[in-house]
Formats: structure tokens, sequence, C-alpha cells
């Protein structure tokens, strides 16, 4: 037999009931209800600024691992209280300033 004139075939502009065999599938949404693991992770960012809360947990996720790995690299104090002058020892003794004279008035002399 032909297409046209087989039991399945439906025209052009015709339209497919529904089945009995899916009842679930209605044109509304259910109401979007938040995932667990959101509500866990919201409570482990709480902790990261807090003591202890930078370890690692074999749980955590990728932007939560990353997170602590920050917090954890930023140090818990401030080293030469902020004055750093970033030279080398080597670079420190052979510069212009190690080279020009102290004046007397200045070591008290």
């Amino acid at each position: 037999p032909h297409v046209a004139t087989s039991s399945w075939y439906t025209q052009q502009g015709g339209s497919l009931g529904r089945s009995m065999s899916s009842p679930g599938l209605r044109n509304e949404m259910p109401d979007y209800v938040i995932p667990s693991w959101m509500h866990e992770d919201a409570a482990e960012m709480e902790k990261i600024p807090k003591p202890g809360g930078a370890m690692l947990n074999l749980r955590d996720s990728v932007t939560i691992q990353s997170m602590k790995n920050a917090q954890r690299n930023q140090g818990t104090y401030k080293l030469f209280s902020g004055q750093f002058d970033g030279t080398t020892t080597t670079a420190t003794a052979h510069s212009l300033e190690a080279l020009e004279p102290v004046p007397p008035s200045a070591i008290g002399l």
C-alpha cells in the first residue's frame, strides 16, 4: 500500500493526539526546587574565610576548591610589615645607594 493510505500516516496540518501512555506530559511546569548540593556549597562558601575553612574536602566542587586555594594562598600575616624593596642581597650591596658615602651627620658624628 501507498504511504498516504496507511493508518499511521497523517497529512500535513493534522495533529497527533495525546496517547494514553504519556499522561505525565502536560503543559504545566513543576515548581523549581533548589538542589541540595547548592545549599551545601553555600554553607561551605560561608566557612571559607573562617579558621579551618580553607581545608579541602573530597566532595568539594571545582569552584569551591579554587576559592579555598585562593584563601589559603593569601597567607595569615604580612611579611616585612608591608615594606619590601624586592631586591636580592647582592643587588642591594652593589646598588648606587651602597656606593654613595653616608654623611657623618646621618651616623651621628
